[in-house]
């Protein structure tokens, strides 16, 4: 059995996942008409906390992916990719970017057809830690990370609009890797309209 720590095993996994992740969006192409369904991409400020908060400063996080909802539940299906990026707060020129991909279930309060609706959701997936720095070794780890959002989507012309607020976390090496995204901002483009 193949150490997950080594970084060929981090490689595999990684593809894995992309791999996971492309074809789950693909079943949900066959699932419902394509005007069903919405790709996004946002970003927002990301503020650390626990462990993390300890060494890295404010940054980032930037996402894409799509959705598919599920018939007339209110429930939608979707997977995410992310990057982010914090410095530390300590040394000069160190920095963590923490990255990922998210299989991820939402619900829409007010229905599926509503243009505008409250919303949760939670996701589950791999997160990455890479440690870049000036004067020390690059190193990347990863862990099984999850998340939770709760926001509200509305119409913006003929795109939709997303502001949401958002936890992430994943257990590595030992250590909490956490940030809370306070505000994250999406546009999502429905597809087929």
């Amino acid at each position: 059995m193949s150490d997950p720590y080594d970084p060929i095993s981090r490689s595999n996994a990684a593809r894995f996942s992309t791999v996971a992740m492309i074809g789950v969006l693909g079943l949900l192409a066959t699932l419902s008409p394509l005007s069903a369904q919405f790709v996004f991409l946002g970003g927002g400020a990301t503020f650390p906390v626990g462990d993390y908060g300890d060494l890295a400063d404010t940054g980032f996080l930037l996402a894409g992916g799509g959705g598919h909802p599920l018939g007339e539940s209110g429930f939608v299906i979707g997977a995410e990719g992310f990057y982010g990026q914090n410095n530390h707060s300590d040394i000069e020129g160190d920095k963590t970017s923490p990255y990922g991909v998210m299989g991820m279930l939402q619900y829409d309060f007010a229905g599926p057809d509503a243009r505008s609706s409250p919303y949760v959701l939670g996701e589950v997936g791999i997160l990455w830690r890479k440690f870049s720095s000036d004067q020390f070794e690059e190193s990347t780890d990863s862990g099984l990370g999850f998340g939770g959002a709760a926001g509200y989507h509305f119409p913006l012309g003929s795109v939709g609009g997303w502001l949401e607020g958002r936890v992430m976390h994943a257990r590595i090496d030992e250590e909490n890797t956490t940030f809370v995204g306070l505000i994250t901002t999406r546009i999502s483009v429905p597809l087929g309209r």
